[in-house]
């Protein structure tokens, strides 16, 4: 029974589809019928045929109106009803209006353009050419816009800074990293925020975190390597699964002007950074991502940079940012005083700390040598 009904709607949806066709054949068999059966008038004759000749006039004048909407001019009833509505002798009512305003400190910007209009009468071609000057007019003043909120954001000068503090065990192999997080300069008056991370003391790895993770990150690197990574000159190594480009170990200063030994790691292809679920997403290019290490004990992350590019709708766009990290303090490295020269730390990633059976004293000497403070007074938001 279903199936009949369905069968039903379908016949009668397609018969739909031609209504215009059948209301003029049931016009014309209407016609027919009254003209040429027996014994009927001249006059009814006649009458039937004038019939038709207005209903084929009002046909054309149907067609022309709908044409005339599609160009974007009144239809015809539209211009007849104006036309009654412009009568000379019709009483009109007057129009009284009352405009009021205040302006305390007010700026004024304005921006014009000018569209190009093919005319009343303007053939094909008119308007198609018409069109193309339309169409790069509004690509121009699009890249005007994008040129005006690039300036804006250049404007804004804004600085991020982390600081890191390990400041105890939780158990035998988790040591507890607190986290401070602030911005300055800070145009947009964000909050800042603090939270704690959890590490394995015998590997060097991210254990957990109090701050919820957000799928919307794609990508992240450690600011300190975990024990058993290891660097040749010339490597390829994955990290977050992606591939970089190892060299060094090359030679050079931190941020405060501490002499190291670190690796530098280059991303070696293209990947999807950051992706919030609608139009817009962040890619990273082959070379975009530059990661300097310590190559050295602290294994700490020296310096960053990330130049994400912003794409819309699958197509990239002009909108970059770039993000500069710079490690500007640490007490994991040996001061002048000898403060951790006698920290024990793994000299290779073949053998990792072993907590197993080491006193409460090695415990705090290797707590003294991971303390971390950055400040990352360079870690910058620049779009470029």
């Amino acid at each position: 029974m279903s199936n009949s009904v369905s069968r039903v709607k379908r016949l009668w949806l397609w018969l739909i589809e031609a209504r215009y066709a059948w209301l003029a054949l049931g016009v014309i068999a209407f016609a027919l019928i009254v003209s040429l059966r027996p014994q009927t008038p001249e006059p009814v004759i006649r009458l039937t045929g004038l019939v038709l000749q207005l209903l084929g006039i009002g046909t054309v004048i149907w067609g022309i109106s709908k044409t005339r909407a599609l160009f974007g001019h009144p239809s015809f009833s539209v211009k007849v009803k104006s036309w009654f509505e412009r009568f000379p002798l019709r009483r009109k009512s007057p129009v009284q209006a009352t405009v009021a305003a205040i302006l305390s400190n007010a700026t004024l910007n304005a921006r014009g353009y000018v569209m190009q209009g093919p005319g009343p009468n303007s053939t094909v071609e008119t308007r198609l050419n018409a069109l193309e000057e339309n169409i790069s007019s509004i690509h121009e003043r699009i890249s005007s816009i994008e040129r005006v909120m690039d300036e804006e954001f250049r404007k804004k000068d804004v600085g991020t800074h982390l600081t890191r503090h390990l400041n105890g065990l939780t158990d035998a192999d988790t040591v507890r990293s607190h986290n401070y997080f602030w911005y300055d300069p800070n145009p947009e008056d964000w909050p800042s925020d603090t939270w704690d991370d959890y590490y394995s003391v015998s590997t060097g790895y991210f254990k957990a975190s109090s701050l919820p993770d957000d799928p919307s990150w794609k990508w992240g690197n450690p600011w300190r390597l975990p024990y058993d990574w290891s660097f040749s000159d010339g490597q390829t190594f994955s990290i977050g699964g992606q591939a970089f480009l190892v060299s060094g170990p090359h030679s050079g200063y931190t941020a405060f002007g501490k002499a190291v030994q670190y690796w530098k790691l280059v991303n070696r292809d293209k990947f999807l950074y950051w992706d919030g679920g609608g139009d817009w997403k962040q890619y990273v290019h082959a070379g975009d991502i530059t990661l300097w290490y310590d190559a050295g004990n602290t294994r700490l992350e020296l310096h960053s940079n990330v130049l994400r590019r912003s794409y819309y709708k699958g197509n990239l766009t002009s909108h970059t940012v770039q993000y500069i990290r710079n490690l500007t303090s640490s007490n994991s490295f040996p001061s002048a005083h000898g403060l951790v020269q006698d920290a024990t730390y793994p000299q290779t990633p073949d053998s990792p700390l072993d907590h197993q059976g080491k006193s409460s004293h090695q415990y705090d000497r290797f707590l003294r040598d991971t303390i971390f403070q950055a400040d990352i007074v360079n870690e910058s938001n620049d779009s470029q």
